[in-house]
């Protein structure tokens, strides 16, 4: 970097006519018009500039630094760029008592944007008027902190400088740079303060809270899009005044919007004092925004924002009140939705809770800007404040939607989330008991089986419909009505209610009854090569054994819940369920069936498993006692096994464990 008596020197060699003195007085002028925060380096750069010297040739590499490549704690920075944004002067007491003030403007290069800070006196220049967009300007001498919301921020003090270049002045970067505006599909996480327009979809409520120094701020939320996608803004405190009218459809321009990570980490831009927003009475351009394609509910992941969905209402819940962590009540409401993909629950938060009593069950529902989350193994949808909901929209799409089975679903074909009917024959006496809640609650819980022609499956009914099927014999043929459909403990679906479940007693059945229906197996199943197999198929195969897996064995199970249970100081504890006084024993066989097309996992459960190996539970157990091993009685039939011909019908689902298909047997030959 040249000093003044450099650059005084080039100065006289393009101006012969010019003395030092007359230079020097120029210099010193210039100081002086400033306020003497310039340093004579600086003020030397002005004249320069003014005299058509051009000394960006003279910048070293050194100094040519990108602001992309700052990094914070960097000490002696010098960069060149163009003035974006100037922000108005904040003053301050400091701890000691004594005055303080501080000023930002915001520079870009083609790189990135960054803020500067200027303290005390420095800070004058920014009063004065000094500074305004796109001039083009040096930054000497800063040092590079964190500012409050994570990004690096170069700070101006007692060494630090502002050359302000003049207008034909290079400023060491492409000329071609330019403020311009950003499309949203752009955005990334490395922007700093950006420019943006776009149309109106929605809008928050405005919401007031209080600070921890005493004061009261506002917060409103807006969702934009233009032709490459959508975007949510946060617009704080005075912003919020200026854009609490906007409608949908209406156009916003964003100056200087910073951006931020939100909800589920996705990018969101924050308009605070530091930003600019406004309402355009005309656009000279229209936006054309893309055109719809609601999500499928199998293609929902967890942790999505902004979802658009497109489905039928199943069944509508009821709101319900609800205390929140920070204070005051909240509100919540359910219904769940199906397309031909499957089904899914959506919450309802705090104001959308009352459109449940406009929405009837069959109705079909375009819901906009909701986002996902993960319960216990399935994936829920919310709509919150930003979110849209429009109740019989006039869409090709809806039409097309299945409409609600008045028929029960085969348990052999039943899937993730909420099935409307399931009815099916009871395989057990059900088990009754009382759990208590990590709050301290207690509640009925009913554990079951439940079997028809084309499979079983197990069950849990709480509260009250744990008490009506209490005591029922087997053989008794169940109808439950909005049975939440879930995977299980062993990787298997799993039947259980919710408080929109409904449960009928169809008939008090006889053992004779469900024999009969053990005997004749699924009569939905077809033969079919492995190969040609998928997930939801009630299938028979017929192949060899190539491999008995190592994961066979015999153990002690809960009486209750059938989950897998541990003895401890003498006692059986089940984590579900609690003590019990003596377990039974469960047989798992895992094995690799190949034909001629390809390869499956199938799974015996007992009784089944106990066929297989011709080895009865007791038995069984007696010789996982000597050898001390639960796969023992697996393994010493692990010869006679392998090789062995088997025709198998059963259920296809997907192994969550291990990945691919895997056949969950219900008869075998």
């Amino acid at each position: 970097m040249l000093n003044h008596e450099d650059i005084i020197a080039k100065i006289l060699s393009l101006h012969p006519d010019l003395t030092r003195e007359t230079i020097m007085d120029m210099i010193n002028k210039k100081r002086e018009d400033a306020g003497k925060l310039l340093t004579m380096d600086g003020a030397a750069y002005i004249v320069a500039n003014e005299l058509d010297l051009d000394l960006s040739d003279e910048i070293t590499l050194k100094d040519k630094i990108d602001i992309k490549d700052l990094i914070v704690e960097s000490n002696d920075v010098s960069i060149t760029g163009v003035v974006r944004t100037v922000y108005p002067i904040t003053t301050f007491t400091r701890n000691d008592g004594k005055a303080g003030q501080v000023a930002r403007f915001v520079v870009s290069d083609e790189t990135g944007t960054i803020a500067i800070v200027l303290w005390d006196e420095k800070a004058e220049i920014i009063k004065q008027g000094k500074i305004s967009p796109n001039l083009n300007i040096r930054i000497e001498h800063g040092y590079v902190k964190t500012s409050l919301n994570g990004r690096p921020e170069i700070n101006i003090g007692q060494k630090g400088a502002v050359i302000i270049l003049s207008p034909n002045s290079r400023t060491g970067r492409s000329d071609t740079f330019k403020r311009g505006f950003k499309k949203i599909r752009k955005i990334t996480e490395d922007d700093y303060y950006i420019n943006l327009v776009g149309v109106v979809l929605s809008t928050s409520p405005v919401t007031v809270f209080m600070r921890k120094d005493n004061s009261k701020g506002q917060v409103m939320r807006v969702r934009i899009a233009d032709e490459t996608g959508r975007i949510r803004i946060v617009l704080w405190d005075e912003k919020v005044n200026q854009v609490k009218n906007v409608k949908k459809n209406q156009y916003l321009r964003i100056t200087d919007g910073q951006v931020r990570k939100g909800l589920g980490n996705v990018l969101e831009i924050h308009v605070g004092r530091f930003s600019q927003v406004i309402i355009l009475p005309k656009v000279t351009r229209k936006i054309n925004l893309p055109s719809f394609v609601p999500i499928k509910i199998d293609r929902l992941t967890s942790d999505m924002s902004d979802v658009d969905i497109l489905g039928r209402v199943v069944s509508v819940g009821n709101s319900r009140e609800f205390s929140r962590r920070s204070g005051g009540i909240g509100q919540i409401g359910d219904l769940f939705l199906m397309d031909e993909t499957g089904t899914i629950r959506l919450s309802l938060w705090d104001g959308q809770v009352d459109i449940l009593d406009k929405i009837s069950v069959g109705d079909t529902i375009l819901v906009g800007g909701a986002y996902t989350r993960e319960y216990f193994n399935f994936i829920g949808l919310n709509l919150g404040k930003m979110g849209t909901l429009t109740i019989n929209p006039d869409m090709k799409e809806a039409k097309t939607l299945p409409k609600i089975s008045k028929e029960a679903t085969p348990i052999g074909q039943l899937k993730i989330g909420l099935n409307s009917i399931v009815e099916g024959m009871l395989s057990e006496i059900p088990s009754v008991r009382i759990i208590t809640t990590k709050d301290g609650r207690e509640m009925t819980v009913a554990s079951f089986r439940l079997k028809d022609e084309t499979g079983e499956i197990q069950g849990s009914l709480w509260r009250e419909l744990a008490n009506t099927i209490d005591g029922l014999p087997v053989g008794t043929i169940l109808q439950i009505k909005n049975a939440f459909i879930r995977i299980g403990y062993n990787g298997n679906l799993e039947l259980s209610s919710r408080s929109i479940t409904e449960l009928e007693v169809k008939q008090k059945g006889n053992e004779e009854q469900l024999k009969t229906l053990f005997e004749r197996g699924p009569e939905l199943s077809n033969f079919q090569k492995i190969s040609d197999i998928k997930e939801g198929d009630i299938v028979t195969v017929e192949g060899k054994i190539i491999e008995v897996e190592p994961n066979s064995k015999v153990y002690p199970a809960c009486p209750k819940c059938r989950r897998r249970i541990n003895e401890e100081e003498d006692v059986w504890v089940c984590e579900r369920c609690g003590e019990i006084a003596q377990p039974i024993y469960r047989m798992v066989i895992n094995i690799m069936l190949e034909d001629d097309s390809g390869q499956i996992k199938a799974i015996f459960w007992s009784p089944l498993a106990e066929k297989l190996v011709n080895i009865d539970l007791e038995s069984a157990w007696k010789m996982v006692i000597e050898s001390g091993d639960e796969n023992n009685p697996i393994e010493v039939m692990r010869k006679d096994l392998t090789g062995k011909e088997l025709k198998l019908t059963g259920r296809v689902t997907t192994d969550l464990y291990q990945g691919g298909l895997r056949l969950t047997v219900d008869t075998f030959e």
